[in-house]
């Protein structure tokens, strides 16, 4: 039910979270979903990049152009937009497809470009 991004060397898959009946009529659940519209995992395959060193500075490379760039989406974004009725979080997963430890100007570029198209 999600869609799919694809920013050479990330790929982007995102999905509205579903919220857990036990926390379908809490307001402190709903204002976290307000605070944070978007909770994001990023992932290096081991098929792709064999050595642990390097996957983790991928790892560090994506968390820090997302970091430095999170708060575009925040103020840009309304939250309607981002969230369902029921205001729950979108999630995404960034999954590096490339074959070789990248610049990072091409992941930053790659998160921008995701996060215009929010």
């Amino acid at each position: 039910n999600g869609k799919k991004f694809h920013h050479y060397p990330l790929l982007f898959l995102s999905t509205p979270l579903p919220v857990l009946p036990e926390f379908q009529h809490k307001s402190f659940d709903k204002e976290l979903a307000d605070l944070f519209p978007i909770k994001i995992a990023f992932t290096v395959p081991k098929k792709k990049v064999r050595k642990a060193v390097h996957r983790n500075l991928i790892k560090r490379l994506m968390r820090e152009s997302y970091r430095l760039q999170q708060h575009n989406h925040k103020y840009s974004i309304p939250s309607s937009a981002t969230n369902p009725p029921e205001s729950s979080p979108l999630g995404v997963v960034v999954i590096f497809i490339g074959n070789e430890i990248p610049e990072y100007s091409a992941i930053y570029k790659a998160m921008e470009r995701f996060i215009k198209q929010l």
